[in-house]
């Protein structure tokens, strides 16, 4: 077996490669038809790193990733809530499918956000209280603070990750790893960006159990989501400081170019002049109304390439008085937009993605807080978009339609088509995005805009329906999902690399009670479309065009 990295292949060869993908994990996983009566947990399978934390960051010393804050071995087992566990990275942050090899194995692509972390008001608010209910290293003292972040290891780098879904084992084993980088060390840093934060717009950062104030890292990156470019070997990424979205090379053959951010697109407002990258401001300033930890959390990217879609997580908070005044709100007004009925989604022009251009706002509409089993508008506060996925042809949308598989949580996890094709885009100097946040309601969107911005839904999967279906960890954090084709899908959680006693992350498998194509549009009959005996030819020539390498005999 031969290692060839192809940029054409023909049509033979495509239908020799979907044929084999039929037989992932043997034939009981690559479903071709629809589970009865619900959609049904097919396989877990738990990620596996070699060299635990030190798998994604190489270049960290034993010293700088293992302390009495991030734990390694048995160590792990009797950890505080606070500790995180060096033997369990989180990889889940977002999920695609990289490619396939000729023996149907496939490879996924994930990526972690900014890395272990801490929240220091929680650290303050149990050490202090009369009765702790969580136990701390010998000889802590308590924080020095009661905000903030506290970063165990201060020098891992965001990192993307291929890995493979290993049937014999029943495991996801990390096999490749491209941390962040960056052309220039700013001073005091070095090439490899952290996940330290950039600026004070964000939680200030400090070392593990909150003792010493850290510097910020403007090139710093709190990386959620990815997906590769088409016809390039680069992948948009998204992150909640800022917030932004970056463009970064993802050739997993290069040591040197793999992970190196080529550019990073901010807001208006924002000035990073020592990131040691491009930045560029093309981002709506009132983007900058984001919540903290709540910024841009999915993206997906046209099948053309030519286009991107970034969604911001949850509703922002809108305090700047300009774009409250914009809205029609009078100084008395306390609504901040916090628990609003929708999210924003950032549609960029990425034809040079090094030169990309705004396009545009469109408007995401979440569930509602009934739909969603509360009891109150409130809680609107805790529904979230982790993660997002341009659909195409092999899932029955011609035309380069803006249809987008969207992950949407919260207390369950549920995977919504959103169709954004007839949805107008909203124009930044016309109505800024934060105005119409603050607004709350969709129904006062559409009044003040006079025209409709809103895409329309339906609704996938939800986890709470599927048989079998466990959700694991403290916050059953799944932000991760990617197709394997028409009926199976694989979705993946983000364990905060073993916070609040969270155990291994997992990439679980679920088979679909309805084709996703059918969905789309249940009058398509084209049994190919929607159900392929592995991947359409059209993903894979996407695939080998953006520096996938497939093995062939």
């Amino acid at each position: 077996m031969n290692a060839v990295g192809l940029a054409i292949v023909g049509v033979a060869a495509l239908a020799d490669v979907a044929a084999a993908a039929a037989n992932l994990y043997g034939t009981h996983d690559l479903f071709t038809s629809a589970a009865s009566p619900a959609s049904v947990l097919v396989d877990v399978t738990n990620v596996y790193s070699p060299n635990g934390l030190q798998t994604l960051n190489s270049f960290l010393t034993d010293a700088e990733a293992k302390n009495d804050a991030m734990l390694n071995g048995t160590d792990c087992d009797s950890r505080s809530f606070f500790a995180t566990c060096y033997d369990t990275p989180a990889i889940g942050s977002g999920l695609t499918l990289h490619s396939v090899g000729s023996d149907g194995t496939i490879h996924l692509m994930g990526v972690t956000d900014r890395g272990p972390n801490q929240d220091c008001g929680d650290i303050s608010d149990d050490f202090t209280a009369t009765t702790p209910k969580y136990t701390y290293p010998s000889g802590y003292g308590g924080p020095n603070v009661s905000t903030g972040k506290g970063f165990p290891v201060p020098k891992f780098s965001p990192t993307v990750i291929k890995g493979t879904l290993d049937k014999t084992n029943n495991r996801f084993v990390l096999d490749k790893a491209c941390n962040l980088k960056r052309a220039t060390a700013p001073s005091g840093l070095t090439t490899d960006v952290t996940g330290l934060p950039t600026n004070g717009n964000d939680d200030t950062p400090y070392d593990g159990w909150c003792r010493t104030a850290l510097a910020y890292d403007q090139g710093g990156q709190d990386m959620e989501d990815i997906q590769p470019i088409p016809g390039t070997n680069y992948a948009v990424v998204v992150d909640e400081y800022n917030p932004s979205i970056s463009v970064i090379n993802i050739d997993f053959s290069s040591t040197t170019d793999c992970g190196m951010v080529k550019v990073r697109y901010v807001p208006e407002s924002i000035s990073l002049p020592n990131a040691g990258y491009t930045v560029k401001n093309i981002l709506p300033r009132s983007y900058d109304q984001r919540r903290a930890n709540r910024g841009l959390e999915g993206v997906a990217v046209s099948p053309d390439g030519k286009t991107a879609a970034a969604f911001m997580q949850s509703c922002m908070v809108v305090t700047n008085s300009t774009y409250r005044t914009e809205a029609g709100l009078d100084s008395s007004s306390t609504e901040t937009g916090k628990d609003c009925e929708f999210t924003l989604v950032a549609f960029l022009n990425i034809t040079d993605p090094l030169d990309a251009k705004m396009i545009g706002t469109k408007l995401y509409p979440l569930d509602s807080y009934q739909e969603w089993g509360y009891t109150s508008f409130s809680s609107m506060d805790k529904v979230k978009v982790s993660g997002a996925f341009w659909l195409g042809t092999e899932y029955g949308v011609q035309n380069n339609k803006q249809v987008i598989a969207v992950l949407e949580r919260d207390p369950s996890v549920r995977i919504h088509i959103a169709d954004f094709t007839d949805a107008e885009y909203i124009s930044e100097s016309t109505n800024s995005a934060a105005s119409l946040n603050v607004l709350v309601k969709k129904t006062d969107v559409t009044a003040k805009l006079g025209f409709n911005a809103f895409a329309t839904k339906k609704l996938l999967v939800d986890t709470a329906t599927v048989d079998g279906y466990v959700a694991r960890g403290e916050g059953a954090k799944v932000e991760g999902f990617a197709f394997l084709n028409n009926y199976t899908m694989a979705i993946a959680n983000d364990n905060d690399f073993g916070l609040e006693s969270n155990k291994v992350s997992t990439v679980d498998i679920i088979r679909l009670n309805v084709s996703i194509a059918e969905l789309i549009d249940p009058t398509i009959n084209d049994v190919p479309a929607k159900s392929s005996a592995g991947f359409a030819a059209s993903t894979l020539a996407a695939l080998i065009t953006f520096g996938a390498t497939l093995v062939l005999a």
